[in-house]
């Protein structure tokens, strides 16, 4: 297939398709054959469009022509979907799908996932025929992943119900993936094993599971995802039930701990080094006594690929300094790898100035050479942008250390400021961007120098707070899309206008880029309808 779009025999086939002439769907393959186009659009930013169009309807209430769904097509469509595959994994999986396509598939095994967008508030209770067919496949361990994540605790609590044993532990060698957060997993998790477990993401809840009894039944692990809330800080786990746990799973290759607020170690517990051989990736956010009393009982490898630790509350400068070194002792040894250090600036006990001077005592340019990745974190819903400030003089205070990724509430001269002091970042987050037309053109560009050209992931967030002023995030999405970058997309929590235009923008990207990478203003498509059928 060429790659030029054919516009005339298009339009006759836009046509033939709304008359209803002939065999519709025959119309609409060859329509949607020669929409196939060459061009450098990412897969992952393909995925978003298709998710929030077609999965999220509810956003787009009434598009023009009267289609419900969007067109989006490329060389390679099953590239799109094997490079997202969050966005279909859940196709076909509510609980009385589940019932229905595994009832009678009785050695198949199976993917239970549940989540926010399928479990509705007026999901029926799990009944007896569905709890059956949960029982049976947990006892015929044809399970391969449960991933239940949803504010419907009690649909959530009953599937965990069934997948239980009564009495005893059970064996589960199939299960190789474990998401479970807004539910108390403490049964469920204590009354199985799994030698085979290799992911595994699970928030505290309400009630601690026992990390030591879980480190003794797992082993296998190398993904681990802890999120540690407890509405009792009496019922957290301690460092060294955590220490503990690495030490059962020597494989783990990547650690993310959030809210790490435990208790120190308690008096008469022996200090261990944990040795894990296998790990790429640390990444720790909580505070700082608690981040330190972990880290110095770690021993990383050679290969180590990255440390990222977010300190939410910097507490006695003392300690702040101390966990700084105790990390720089590691970097020191990492000569000529890049590491992460995240600094997370949501503590407001103590005034600019003396976070200013603390976070340059712990990332101090000298000791930690031009090897290392400076992550800048800015907290949310602060109302405070002079931490934005803040964090961008840092950078300009430290040149050798290089921005991998920012996220603040940020106004157009502060992204203005970002794009200036940080051309080679990776990671964008923007939250409550309030961008003013033109914007682009106050930022100073070099001939053949591309804006951003590192970017990799642009994430907007409630961007553009009023109807109208989505056209600087147009532009801007414009501009990184002629570039040529190849950029993942993440839109959260987006208003209706806002997800309505940036998505045409993207849309009209897809469809009208030229071979060179030019754009055809000419274009003369508004939204593309796509089929149910394919």
């Amino acid at each position: 297939m060429g790659t030029e779009i054919n516009q005339h025999r298009i339009r006759h086939l836009e046509l033939q398709i709304r008359s209803a002439g002939g065999d519709t769907i025959k119309l609409k393959r060859a329509r949607n054959s020669l929409l196939n186009i060459s061009i450098c659009i990412p897969p992952e930013i393909l995925g978003h469009v298709f998710y929030w169009t077609v999965l999220e309807r509810r956003i787009l209430p009434r598009l023009r022509g009267g289609s419900l769904q969007v067109l989006l097509v490329c060389y390679y469509w099953q590239e799109v979907a094997s490079q997202t595959p969050q966005l279909w994994s859940f196709w076909g999986h509510l609980l009385v799908h589940w019932y229905q396509r595994f009832k009678l598939s009785r050695s198949v095994p199976a993917d239970l996932v549940l989540n926010g967008y399928i479990v509705g508030e007026r999901s029926p209770p799990v009944r007896e025929a569905l709890r059956l067919a949960l029982r049976e496949h947990a006892q015929t361990d044809i399970i391969n992943s449960v991933q239940l994540w949803n504010e419907r605790r009690p649909i959530l609590e009953q599937v965990l119900t069934a997948l239980t044993p009564d009495k005893g532990e059970v064996c589960t060698s199939s299960i190789h993936i474990i998401n479970l957060r807004l539910v108390n997993a403490s049964r469920f998790m204590a009354h199985l094993c799994f030698p085979q477990l290799t992911y595994l993401c699970l928030s505290t809840g309400t009630q601690v599971v026992d990390l030591r009894h879980l480190g003794e039944h797992t082993g296998a692990l190398s993904t681990l995802v802890l999120t540690l809330e407890n509405h009792s800080a009496l019922a957290l786990p301690t460092i060294s039930e955590l220490l503990l746990l690495f030490l059962y799973n020597p494989r783990l290759e990547d650690i993310t701990l959030h809210r790490l607020l435990s208790r120190i170690i308690p008096p008469g517990f022996p200090i261990i080094c944990v040795p894990l051989r296998n790990l790429k990736r640390l990444t720790i956010d909580g505070e700082a006594q608690s981040i330190f009393q972990l880290m110095k009982h770690l021993a990383y490898p050679a290969d180590l690929e990255a440390i990222s630790l977010m300190v939410a509350d910097y507490g006695p400068s003392s300690i702040c300094n101390t966990l700084g070194e105790v990390a720089l002792d590691y970097f020191q040894l990492q000569s000529g790898r890049r590491v992460e250090v995240g600094i997370d600036v949501r503590t407001f006990r103590k005034s600019i100035s003396v976070q200013a001077d603390s976070i340059l005592e712990g990332a101090d340019g000298n000791v930690m050479g031009t090897s290392a990745r400076f992550i800048v974190y800015v907290p949310l819903f602060t109302g405070r942008r002079q931490y934005v400030q803040l964090c961008l003089d840092l950078v300009g205070c430290v040149p050798p250390l290089e921005v991998t990724a920012f996220r603040g509430e940020l106004s157009a001269r502060i992204v203005q400021r970002v794009i200036k002091t940080m051309p080679n970042i990776l990671d964008l987050h923007l939250v409550h961007a309030e961008l003013e037309p033109g914007f682009l053109r106050h930022i100073p560009t070099t001939p053949n120098v591309h804006l951003l050209p590192s970017l990799r992931w642009l994430c907007l967030e409630e961007s553009s707070a009023h109807e109208g002023s989505w056209q600087p995030l147009v532009e801007f999405l414009a501009e990184l899309s002629a570039d040529g970058n190849d950029i993942s997309l993440t839109m959260l929590e987006p208003q209706e206008h806002i997800c309505r235009h940036v998505l045409r923008n993207i849309e009209l990207l897809v469809a009208a880029f030229d071979v060179d990478g030019s754009v055809d203003t000419d274009c003369p498509f508004d939204w593309c309808g796509v089929t149910e059928e394919g």
